[in-house]
């Protein structure tokens, strides 16, 4: 499958406030699906956001939309659910993030990632309707100038263990290979994006 990301988020020189970003969807999703047939992504961690963009998104011309992600540190999961159920996108799902005692925690073994992944697949088919072919799993590629820990092996062995589990075959990968280079130096930066 192949889709246009939509992140309107800031960047280190131009900060975008949230609602900035959501008045500016009515016009820039319709733009944008007037020069491609590519589904859109949508690519915000904020539940407003995205219920903006599925308000606005022609499927007639650019097919199931994507959101873009859920994942155990979403406030109002439950809303994101419906959301879910009500415009019927692909989602996305942070396996790196699992639920915690006190809310959410970053996953730090392959065992974790797999887990959350196996958790999130069972609530959005139980939730919201979705079948594992309209699950996509982001195990989480770190950067690889941050990653103290280990975090790129965790990503890699992770796929391995969903990859392994019959209750999730069929469930889509995804990595955001840009933010391989975050904590690189920042003339090689742009290199390696």
């Amino acid at each position: 499958m192949v889709a246009l990301d939509l992140n309107i988020d800031g960047t280190q020189m131009l900060q975008v406030r949230r609602e900035e970003m959501i008045a500016f969807l009515p016009d820039v999703i319709p733009a944008i699906q007037e020069v491609t047939a590519l589904p859109l992504c949508f690519d915000n961690p904020a539940y407003e956001f995205h219920k903006t963009a599925f308000e606005y998104y022609d499927r007639s011309k650019g097919g199931q939309p994507i959101m873009n992600s859920v994942a155990a540190s979403r406030e109002n999961l439950d809303k994101f659910f419906e959301l879910i159920i009500e415009y019927g996108p692909w989602v996305i799902v942070m396996a790196s993030e699992r639920f915690a005692e006190f809310g959410s925690a970053q996953c730090l073994t392959p065992e974790e990632a797999y887990n959350s992944a196996k958790e999130f697949v069972g609530l959005l088919r139980d939730k919201a309707g979705r079948t594992n072919n309209q699950i996509i799993i982001d195990p989480d590629l770190a950067p690889v100038g941050a990653d103290t820990y280990g975090l790129v092996n965790m990503g890699l062995d992770a796929m391995r263990m969903i990859r392994q589990d019959p209750d999730l075959e069929g469930v889509h990968m995804s990595v955001g290979l840009t933010n391989f280079a975050w904590g690189t130096p920042k003339d090689v930066r742009h290199q390696m994006e």
